[in-house]
């Protein structure tokens, strides 16, 4: 290759300005003391390939100008330049060859590393690009490192470079690049992502009266992952079966609603824990205005939902007067058939309603007769003011008084 001038006869390779060898076998032989295997201007650039230039017994293997320089750029090539090739033994990668008659260049085989990868798990929702970064040790060419995560013991053609955020086992595989003289490497670690503890808001109670229907028993929780359940049971354990419905219940009494929560792909189950509410049987009042009577021993003062129908008794008889009904919850109009039925709610209040009795007078003048403009009442009831009948008169007569109806005494 090239064309040798006067001052340089070359029988293997001549560059007046400059060549790069990047691969492959390269090798000039000089065949007398006149030739070189290489004549030179200017600079050889080595970055692989494996090169070797002979000359003969008094020769030189190379000539070049004072400017050039021989550059070997890959780490793993080894220049050593001597009388012989077992006795070449120069530093490497060294530019001066000069008057040596044996000069070779090789590819050494690069150096294997061994590197390991740590990583700390993690809970589900908690990961930290500071405290859960992978991290590599044997990187000793410090080649560049990509990090990839599979699910544990999935083929290998499922990593990917996306951190894994749901709760499982995981690997994670560190690649080095090759560096220099050293070859490039893997490894990996396994590695968890564990389940979060869910974050729990009670199922909260509340104030519950008997209504003669089901009734939910508790206001549902809340949780930040999984399935809250429900069941009813004692004060130390559930006896019914957990479901997600919230328990409900009729009757009154005391009830223990257990709860916990399911865990799913993110989260732990939960210990069961439990709350209690209680369902009363309320007790409705019943009040009577009796507005001058007396009110019958069989009217109840209180009655409850479960109470059998309740009809309202007459009030004891009052003098002077009529009971005509009763009035207030059952309306304005007095009735004397007043019925709170069974299953009715709310207290109650009743007023007894009377009427006066008006009493009818009848006077037997017995022949004699009132004075001009006189009369007497001709009815009275419990509330007339007291009076005295007129007296009639008769000629010929004194008036000696007044006999009732079966009376023989006189007034």
């Amino acid at each position: 290759i090239g064309n040798p001038t006067t001052n340089y006869e070359s029988r293997g390779i001549y560059t007046p300005s400059g060549i790069t060898i990047n691969g492959g076998k390269v090798t000039a032989q000089a065949t007398n003391n006149t030739q070189e295997a290489w004549a030179f201007q200017g600079s050889v650039t080595i970055n692989g390939g494996t090169v070797t230039a002979s000359a003969s017994s008094n020769g030189e293997a190379i000539a070049f100008s004072a400017s050039c320089t021989i550059s070997v750029a890959n780490e793993l090539l080894d220049m050593k330049v001597g009388d012989s090739e077992g006795t070449a033994k120069a530093t490497t990668n060294t530019g001066d060859v000069s008057g040596k008659k044996y000069v070779y260049i090789k590819v050494n085989e690069a150096e294997d590393i061994n590197p390991t990868v740590s990583i700390t798990g993690w809970i589900y929702g908690e990961y930290s690009e500071t405290a859960n970064a992978p991290s590599v040790t044997g990187n000793t060419g410090n080649g560049t490192v990509t990090y990839s995560y599979k699910v544990k013991d999935a083929e290998d053609s499922t990593y990917t470079s996306t951190v894994p955020t749901d709760a499982g086992d995981y690997t994670v595989q560190a690649s080095i690049a090759a560096a220099g003289k050293y070859k490039a490497g893997s490894a990996t670690a396994d590695f968890t992502v564990s389940k979060a503890d869910p974050t729990i808001k009670a199922p909260t109670t509340q104030e519950l009266s008997y209504t003669g229907t089901a009734q939910a028993l508790v206001t549902a929780g809340t949780t930040t992952g999984g399935t809250m359940v429900y069941a009813l049971g004692t004060s130390t354990a559930a006896t019914n079966d957990y479901s997600a419905s919230i328990p409900t219940a009729t009757d009154e009494g005391t009830y223990y609603v257990w709860y916990k929560v399911l865990g799913d792909t993110n989260y732990k189950d939960s210990a069961p824990a439990v709350v209690s509410v209680t369902m009363t049987l309320t007790r409705y009042t019943i009040t009577y205005e009796m507005n001058g009577g007396s009110n019958s021993e069989n009217n109840p003062s209180s009655y409850t939902m479960k109470s059998e129908d309740i009809t309202l008794s007459s009030p004891a008889a009052r003098n002077g007067y009529t009971f005509i009904g009763w009035t207030g919850s059952n309306g304005t109009t007095p009735s004397t058939s007043v019925t709170i039925p069974s299953g009715s709610s709310g207290n109650k209040s009743y007023t007894a309603n009377w009427q006066k009795i008006t009493y009818k007078i009848s006077f037997d003048l017995n022949g004699g007769e009132l004075g001009e403009g006189q009369t007497n009442p001709t009815s009275y009831d419990i509330e007339s003011e007291k009076f005295s009948p007129n007296a009639p008169t008769k000629k010929g007569y004194d008036f000696e008084g007044w006999l009732l109806s079966g009376d023989t005494t006189g007034t």
